[in-house]
């Protein structure tokens, strides 16, 4: 079996974006999240990876809502194991910083 670490994140963007000015209600926030997390599983998917762990993406310093991004997040996953059905990826697993409760609360 091969095993490999790999680092997505710095492979997204050709050059550092933010999104830190976008209000958090504004739609396209969300759609950012979103195409963010389909954007990640479907290069882990090419890299024929088997796992992958996901943090819980704009809900720190973005301040992100907590139970929209939680629900976009998993909607994602679901729509991309829906259109992946032979996906080499097997293991989605979303990253919750420990003293972060109030993100906790809502992936558990």
């Amino acid at each position: 079996m091969k095993l490999f670490k790999t680092s997505i994140h710095e492979q997204l963007f050709e050059e550092p974006q933010s999104c830190s000015n976008l209000p958090h209600s504004h739609p396209s926030f969300a759609q950012l999240l979103c195409t963010l997390v389909m954007t990640i599983l479907q290069q882990a998917n090419q890299a024929q990876m088997q796992s992958i762990a996901i943090p819980a993406i704009g809900t720190g310093n973005l301040q992100f809502p907590h139970k929209i991004a939680a629900k976009l997040m998993y909607e994602t996953v679901i729509k991309f194991s829906q259109q992946n059905p032979q996906s080499s990826l097997v293991d989605i697993r979303f990253v919750l910083y420990h003293k972060d409760k109030p993100t906790i609360q809502v992936y558990f």
